[in-house]
């Protein structure tokens, strides 16, 4: 299962979960420059984040892209972090089937 989100303007959800998972922000602009997707918890094997603010997120291969605001990163594969976003911890675990 695939879910992509792409946001224009203030989004406040409950949690994600997916097979893969992408959420982005629609379009640059100065008006939308502090404007986020808010949820309890994104969950799933792979996940390209942009703009998001979660406690916690969970995957195998995640992406962590510009604008983020993470508390804590679960991830069982790879991990990149943009060095525009704000993560608090980041745990590797293993994979559960």
């Amino acid at each position: 299962e695939s879910i992509e989100l792409q946001a224009d303007k203030q989004m406040s959800l409950g949690s994600i979960a997916g097979g893969t998972v992408r959420v982005r922000r629609k379009a640059v602009s100065i008006f939308l420059k502090r404007r986020t997707t808010v949820t309890a918890a994104i969950e799933g094997d792979t996940l390209d984040l942009e703009y998001v603010t979660a406690p916690r997120v969970t995957g195998h291969n995640i992406i962590i892209g510009k604008g983020c605001r993470i508390d804590l990163v679960q991830h069982s594969g790879e991990i990149q972090i943009s060095p525009k976003t704000t993560v608090g911890k980041v745990e590797k675990i293993e994979r559960s089937e």
